[in-house]
């Protein structure tokens, strides 16, 4: 076997069983809402490529805040999670996503709505457009508005 192989081989060579390869965590996070999608990416194939996906959830929750940085625990202590939810990573990486969420601008959204013209569309394809562009105003009641 090479020296510089990425891969160590374990017992004999003999139908040899190669441990995985080691690698580099991604970077800590940059906190800024707009990374957090591609770290998150680059975080999940690491994760993959460990195999710490295998782990108990509280292991992969503990890694990702590890590698997140020390600003991620201040974020995670306030993030709306049940005991039950803070040790599934799924969960967790769903509450970081929302939290990171671009916020809309419900006034802006309402503007749109109300300057949207029917114009050439027939009633069917204008109710449309008015029913999607109503989900981003957040209208408590449809009827009134």
């Amino acid at each position: 076997m090479p020296e510089n192989s990425d891969e160590a081989s374990v017992g004999d060579n003999r139908g040899a069983r190669r441990a995985p390869a080691r690698f580099s965590a991604p970077a800590e996070f940059s906190f800024r809402p707009d990374d957090w999608p591609r770290w998150l990416t680059r975080y999940n194939r690491y994760r993959s490529a460990g195999r710490m996906d295998e782990e108990e959830g509280d292991r992969q929750v503990d890694a990702l805040l590890y590698t997140m940085g020390e600003e991620s625990e201040n974020i995670f202590a306030n993030l709306s999670l049940t005991m039950a939810q803070r040790v599934k990573y799924e969960d967790v990486t769903a509450a970081f996503t929302t939290y990171y969420a671009p916020r809309k601008n419900r006034t802006f959204e309402r503007k749109r709505f109300h300057e949207t013209t029917q114009e050439s569309k027939t009633i069917e394809e204008y109710e449309r457009e008015l029913h999607a562009a109503s989900k981003h105003c957040e209208f408590v009641d449809l009827t009134d508005q």
